[in-house]
């Protein structure tokens, strides 16, 4: 039975790097969301569409922190 391959430190900065661009990313949308969210609250007649994309955003930067937290 072989070794698992190791993972030397330019892999594990490169992967480091790649889930920081992704939290970036997913972050940035869902603070775009919610700002759509709270503006949709606000108006007269809501509705419930951008809350929804605004909770599966959180949840993908939620799970998107939890990786991310290996490389730190």
């Amino acid at each position: 039975m072989a070794a698992p391959p190791r993972i030397t430190e330019s892999e594990s900065r490169r992967r480091k790097l790649v889930w920081e661009a992704v939290l970036g990313f997913v972050t940035t949308f869902a603070t775009l969301a919610g700002v759509v969210a709270v503006w949709n609250v606000l108006r007269p007649d809501p509705s419930v569409g951008p809350a929804l994309v605004f909770a599966v955003l959180l949840a993908l930067v939620w799970v998107t922190w939890r990786q991310y937290g290996r490389y730190r």
